[in-house]
């Protein structure tokens, strides 16, 4: 037995990496033996995690124009990877000869331009449509769908759907499972179903002992993870530009104000390193720090900047060393959590607020365009006061969503397996 699982993205995104780390054991506890292959968007650097668990990586169909940093390294790149038949007849190969494909998890299928969508989107379209062409049963694994601000972006996803290789779709959110089944025709309304998002069923960090990089830090060690963000409901580039900068404020001026009253030390963490300048955290990371280094004495405060090649369970064993995470990043509340550690959501897609609330903790989520920093610092302080009543019924809800990601996805697999529809 034989599965591909198609459009992971990096391990320079732990949170992608984790979704793709818990797809990797739930499909070998379902199907003992099963040989696997995955697509990555940097699979040179993910052969090295990847390769020594027997998965085999492959380069994608279309290139990704983000990866390359600057105008003529992408055309360049693009130009370089379109030319080179041999990773795509190694695909086509992998397709044709695996049972079933699995679209990984996540939040891939999205566009916030009003126009078409950049190559990044149709790569993840492309990967589809092979495996349908080819045959294949296509199960797509716990994801968000949209904002799509492009009617064309919209309509691909919504054709991928339709297709009748498409075996089933499991949505991470109530968001856009319900904007989902109020889209598409009764038949494919029987493929759709609520699944919790893969990365809930990872392990927790088990380490006793601090991160080294946060234990030299006072406490309570706050620590902080941002993103930058296009803000696409802007009308213009100059508004863009200061909602960028809001927000950077917004959350220094919530962190120093909770230090400010609970005394302890403030740790940057860039959560996601790449691979394009949008997914790098480094460089919106470096505004924040910029703001903070200035408030506090370097006894109080890191910028912390991991490895690229640094594995999720790393990320896991450092927010577990904090005591409170302000998350941008989804899936460092989510780690954070897994961890026992509370944290408050900043979201900007539906994932956010969606997975927050399916934990119990949506009422410590704010919308990135609608942040107050007296808002933000008073949610921490209340989280971080509340932890001793919320950690049980976390852990119990944990295992309760751990227990729903098998009970649903695994009888799925079994039909698949079996050729039934």
């Amino acid at each position: 037995m034989k599965a591909i699982i198609l459009n992971t993205d990096s391990i320079l995104n732990p949170g992608d990496a984790a979704i793709v780390l818990a797809q990797i054991r739930l499909l070998r506890r379902a199907l003992p033996g099963l040989a696997l292959s995955l697509t990555s968007r940097t699979p040179r650097l993910d052969r090295g995690f990847f390769g020594p668990m027997g998965v085999a990586v492959l380069e994608p169909f279309l290139p990704a124009p983000s990866l390359w940093r600057g105008a003529g390294r992408k055309i360049a790149g693009v130009l370089s990877h379109l030319l080179k038949p041999a990773p795509k007849a190694r695909l086509i190969r992998e397709i044709r000869t695996s049972d079933f494909a699995v679209s990984s998890g996540g939040g891939l299928f999205y566009s916030n331009r009003s126009t078409m969508p950049g190559l990044t989107f149709y790569q993840n379209i492309v990967h589809v449509r092979l495996a349908q062409a080819l045959g294949k049963p296509v199960i797509f694994f716990p994801q968000s769908f949209g904002p799509f601000f492009s009617s064309s972006a919209r309509r691909a996803v919504l054709r991928l759907f339709e297709h009748p290789r498409t075996a089933r779709i499991f949505v991470r959110e109530t968001l856009s499972y319900e904007w989902l089944r109020s889209r598409v025709p009764e038949g494919v309304r029987k493929k759709i179903g609520l699944c919790p998002d893969m990365a809930l069923g990872l392990d927790p960090a088990r380490s006793m002992d601090d991160d080294p990089a946060l234990a030299p830090l006072p406490r309570p060690r706050l620590a902080l993870t941002v993103r930058g963000w296009d803000f696409p409901e802007a009308e213009t580039s100059r508004r863009r530009e200061e909602l960028k900068g809001r927000y950077v404020r917004t959350v220094a001026d919530a962190a120093l104000g909770f230090v400010s009253r609970r005394g302890g030390s403030l740790a940057v963490v860039p959560h996601t390193r790449g691979p394009g300048d949008f997914e790098d955290d480094r460089i919106v990371s470096g505004r924040l720090w910029e703001l903070l280094e200035k408030a506090l004495p370097q006894e109080r405060r890191r910028l912390i900047e991991l490895p690229g090649h640094a594995p999720p369970a790393r990320f896991l064993r450092l927010y577990a060393s904090a005591d409170c995470l302000l998350a941008t990043r989804t899936h460092s509340a989510v780690f954070a959590l897994l961890s026992g550690t509370p944290a408050v959501s900043v979201h900007y897609q539906p994932k956010g607020p969606g997975i927050m609330s399916l934990m119990g903790l949506g009422e410590f989520s704010f919308l990135i365009s609608e942040l107050k920093a007296a808002a933000l610092s008073e949610k921490l302080e209340s989280v971080l006061d509340r932890w001793p009543g919320l950690r049980n019924p976390l852990a119990e809800r944990l295992d309760a969503l751990r227990r729903e990601i098998e009970e649903t996805i695994c009888p799925v697999l079994s039909d698949v397996v079996r050729g039934r529809p």
